[in-house]
């Protein structure tokens, strides 16, 4: 019982430790989906004319990272929401978990990884050799509508790992985002 007494005092110094210098280090990039390279061996994406610059950025981070995908093209939220759905029906690959249409959001979709963005992002582009492994899967549906996004991230400090979860469900509640569990 002392061990964890202790564990909860430790989170909880941590947790009054956080500031606004804990969300400093944030990045946006541009990914126009309506130019993602034609399908190739998982990693071999990142050096796509296109998607380099892009993975020459992200590749850097291995830190926890909270990231969200803001719509920047004329699509309405209910257009890409219709399109998922059909893509779910027709592509073998596993996609965020269904949720009734939400309304009216510029903010597709609200995630977070431990370390490791740019593996995460290959998942979410649909480049993964594993079609068993949960993303956005753009390559297969965004890219044939043209959709243009921007990637929003935020890297915490390693020690704030055990937040990250929280830092999300927050997000995802404010931003509402079309696609994912919140």
């Amino acid at each position: 019982m002392e061990t964890l007494i202790n564990s909860a005092i430790s989170l909880k110094t941590l947790a009054n430790s956080i500031n606004e210098k804990s969300f400093q280090n944030r990045y946006s990039l541009t990914l126009d989906c309506e130019y993602l390279p034609e399908l190739s061996d998982g990693e071999s994406c990142c050096t796509e004319p296109g998607l380099d610059r892009f993975f020459a950025t992200i590749q850097q981070i291995n830190e926890p990272t909270v990231y969200w995908f803001t719509i920047q093209s004329h699509h309405d939220s209910k257009q890409i929401y219709d399109r998922m759905l059909t893509a779910r029906k027709t592509v073998n690959r596993r996609f965020p978990a269904q949720v009734e249409y939400r309304g009216t959001s510029k903010v597709l979709y609200v995630g977070k990884v431990n370390s490791d963005l740019s593996n995460r992002m290959i998942t979410h582009l649909g480049y993964d050799e594993r079609p068993d492994r949960q993303g956005l899967q753009l390559y297969h549906w965004a890219r044939k509508m043209g959709l243009k996004l921007e990637l929003n991230c935020v890297v915490l400090k390693k020690e704030l790992k055990y937040f990250i979860y929280f830092f999300e469900a927050q997000l995802s509640q404010e931003l509402k985002p079309i696609i994912g569990k919140y």
